[in-house]
């Protein structure tokens, strides 16, 4: 939240990402991740359409990836924004991204 902030974003929701298998952690098996939603300025949705607050997909094999169907969901509540991916893995349409450059080819 700290960072969210300093960038000057505002914490908006988040969606829970079921993994449906988990990875072993140090004290519990963790299943799942948080998609934050934050925004600068109003940035309503500029759709009436609600996605459910807990997404149940398959995590991918490859190391960090995220579902496509994140940005899918991010595509339809703002399709005239503009879109950051934190931690990218692979470069999308649409999507400026941050993180991992040296894999990205962007360092």
């Amino acid at each position: 939240m700290a960072c969210i902030s300093a960038w000057g974003f505002s914490y908006k929701t988040f969606i829970v990402w079921d993994k449906v298998r988990g990875n072993f952690g140090h004290y519990v098996s963790v299943s799942h991740e948080n998609l934050l939603i934050a925004v600068r300025g109003s940035c309503t949705p500029q759709t009436t359409k609600l996605h459910n607050s807990v997404q149940r997909i398959k995590r991918s094999t490859k190391h960090s990836e995220k579902p496509e169907e994140f940005r899918s969901i991010i595509n339809s509540m703002y399709p005239r924004g503009m879109r950051i991916e934190l931690f990218a893995r692979k470069e999308v349409p649409g999507w400026d991204i941050w993180g991992n450059e040296e894999a990205l080819g962007t360092d």
